[in-house]
């Protein structure tokens, strides 16, 4: 997927960088149906799929977006504590992800020593991640997920890599 490259704190623009983007909202598009399902009237996921591409664009700077994308998580941190609609913030989360994609990389450590998903910090999971649990309606540890969805979502990741690599004319990313 190309390395991960940072100056000051911020994600350096670069092919890998903007492949790791695209997974990401492919991703998000994958589950907003999800997040209509739960709240049919509000279109936050997809304004902070915008915001990326204003981004990315040079149409907004990275104080304006990093505080859009928290306002937006605390929001969802808030409703998750209610206790309902947890696959819906599941997209919303995905979708906040992609921003912080955008702004700071995803770290591409090596991953034969790390720790199972179950015991990551939540707020280390990224957009994938968050899609999965979304579509397969939790994570693996939770009785209600189901492992054909989630093989299913996986499935169909795995056939979206060869599309990333050949959609880097994307105009929306130059």
């Amino acid at each position: 997927m190309g390395p991960e490259m940072m100056a000051e704190n911020h994600a350096v623009r670069s092919e890998g960088l903007v492949r790791r983007i695209q997974l990401a909202i492919a991703c998000v598009q994958r589950v907003l149906p999800i997040w209509y399902s739960a709240f049919p009237k509000d279109n936050k996921p997809e304004l902070m799929l915008e915001m990326v591409e204003r981004y990315l664009n040079d149409q907004t700077d990275w104080d304006s977006v990093w505080e859009l994308k928290n306002n937006f998580w605390g929001r969802l941190d808030n409703l998750l504590c209610k206790e309902k609609h947890f696959d819906s913030l599941y997209v919303g989360f995905a979708s906040a992800c992609v921003v912080t994609t955008v702004l700071q990389d995803e770290v591409m450590d090596d991953l034969a020593d790390s720790p199972l998903d179950e015991e990551l910090d939540a707020y280390s999971w990224d957009s994938r991640f968050y899609a999965s649990l979304a579509y397969a309606g939790g994570a693996s540890w939770d009785k209600h997920s189901s492992i054909p969805r989630r093989r299913e979502f996986w499935t169909w990741y795995i056939s979206e890599i060869p599309e990333v690599y050949n959609n880097l004319s994307n105009p929306n990313f130059k």
